[in-house]
């Protein structure tokens, strides 16, 4: 596989936030930073539990 999937994640992540979240859904700053919130200890918590860092995450399909 010649791309990056973690670099993907990261990058879908990045758009849910700062495209989707506020320009489509109209959610405030209070729901966008609860979502950042839960996000960052999902990925703390599998990054832990596959004893691999956060940025070597990867979707897999």
């Amino acid at each position: 596989m010649s791309r990056s999937p973690s670099r993907s994640l990261f990058a879908h992540v990045q758009s849910y936030f700062t495209e989707y979240l506020p320009r489509q859904r109209g959610a405030s700053t209070h729901t966008i930073r609860a979502y950042r919130d839960a996000l960052t200890l999902l990925f703390k918590f599998v990054s832990e539990q596959s004893g691999r860092g956060v940025a070597s995450l990867q979707l897999v399909h």
